[in-house]
């Protein structure tokens, strides 16, 4: 089945997009007004979706990958934030 980038909704992106921004999950959550465990969900859904990850994951930090980058790019066009 391919991957459909249309499934995701606007509040994902946003949500992408202030963890992309800060580069923690538990900081982009709380801007975000939900738990940390939503956020890893929100995000971990959208990598499924899209079929690749955006985020390397580490004890209190996250790293874009390089499609997450691109992807950010034109989150951040999409949302116009």
């Amino acid at each position: 089945m391919e991957k459909n980038r249309n499934d995701l909704d606007i509040r994902s992106l946003k949500y992408f997009i202030v963890a992309a921004e800060h580069l923690n999950f538990t900081s982009a959550s709380k801007e975000c007004f939900i738990t940390q465990t939503a956020m890893s969900m929100h995000i971990a859904k959208m990598e499924e979706k899209l079929g690749f990850k955006l985020f390397v994951r580490g004890n209190r930090k996250a790293v874009l990958t390089p499609a997450g980058a691109e992807f950010y790019r034109q989150a951040r066009q999409i949302v116009r934030m």
